[in-house]
């Protein structure tokens, strides 16, 4: 679904977010919002992922188009990161979620986070900034998983390239 400037503007609006902290959420300029806004201008689709991914993370919900017209709303629920580990020896990342009042222990392999920014990086340092990059999409797609029962007894989940189809 591709958001409008009209549920971006409604987004922040149930956030209580001005320009300036969506831009921080998401990584967008505070310029490229405030046109897209006003609809003077249609940003990349990078842009609008990562806005969207920005509302999403902090719990607004998006309503496509269903003949009422495209709107949003406040979920109940909003993946927080807790804390990260990432290990380019073992190839995994380990990140920490509070969701519904529990904590689950999110992994995914490393490979991923390369494939999001299409090079090998580094070392852990680059890992851990990829993760920082990329947290509110990780935190969504963890949320995701956990509400489709992925879950175990102790409350490890992995995520799989298969949860982020965008990438590849």
């Amino acid at each position: 679904m591709a958001l409008t400037s009209e549920q971006c503007r409604a987004g922040r609006a149930l956030l209580g977010w001005s320009q300036d902290q969506l831009a921080e959420r998401s990584g967008a300029s505070k310029r490229s919002i405030a046109e897209f806004e006003r609809s003077a201008g249609i940003p990349y689709r990078r842009t609008l992922q990562d806005l969207e991914e920005a509302l999403e993370a902090a719990g607004v919900q998006l309503i496509p188009e269903n003949g009422g017209g495209a709107g949003v709303r406040l979920k109940r629920a909003v993946a927080r990161m807790v804390r990260k580990r990432v290990s380019r020896f073992d190839r995994v990342a380990t990140i920490m979620v509070a969701y519904r009042s529990k904590e689950f222990r999110v992994t995914m392999p490393t490979d991923i986070l390369d494939d999001m920014d299409r090079t090998n990086h580094p070392d852990d340092a680059a890992m851990e900034k990829a993760v920082e990059r990329y947290q509110n999409r990780i935190l969504i797609r963890a949320a995701g998983a956990i509400e489709a029962g992925r879950a175990d007894e102790r409350g490890n989940v992995e995520l799989t390239a298969a949860d982020f189809p965008e990438v590849g």
